[in-house]
C-alpha cells in the first residue's frame, strides 16, 4: 500500500542521514520542544509526521487507538534509539530499516503464544 511504502522509505530517508541524528541527539536537552525556547523550528517536521500517520490512519494502515502524535513520538524515539545504539555498538547496520519496520508496524509481541 502507499502508506506502508512510504514508511519504508521515511524510514530509509531518516537513516541515510544518521549521522545528523546522532548530532541532532547530542544536541537534544530537555527544553529542545518547549516553544518558549525555540522548539517551534520542530513543528514542521513533528506537523508533517502527524499529519502522514492521520493519513495512514484513515487509510486504515495505522491503528486508530493510538493518536497520531503519539505515533511520531513512537517513531521518532525508535529512529534516533536504534541509531543512537548502533553508534554505541549495541545493535548492526545492516538490517537496521527492516527491524525499525517490522518492530513499528508489529511491535514485540510474539503472537505464537
Amino acid at each position: 500500500s502507499a502508506p506502508l511504502d512510504a514508511l519504508h522509505r521515511l524510514i530509509e530517508g531518516h537513516l541515510t542521514h544518521r549521522e545528523l541524528l546522532v548530532f541532532l541527539s547530542f544536541q537534544w536537552r530537555p527544553d529542545t520542544f518547549d516553544l518558549d525556547a525555540g522548539g517551534c523550528r520542530w513543528l514542521p517536521y513533528s506537523e508533517t509526521l502527524d499529519e502522514f500517520f492521520l493519513r495512514g490512519q484513515k487509510l486504515g494502515v495505522f491503528r486508530i487507538d493510538i493518536g497520531a502524535p503519539a505515533l511520531t513520538e513512537i517513531f521518532s524515539s525508535l529512529i534516533f534509539g536504534l541509531v543512537d545504539a548502533e553508534r554505541r555498538g549495541r545493535i548492526a547496520r545492516a538490517g537496521m530499516a527492516a527491524l525499525i519496520e517490522q518492530f513499528f508496524l508489529n511491535g514485540a509481541c510474539n503472537y505464537q503464544t
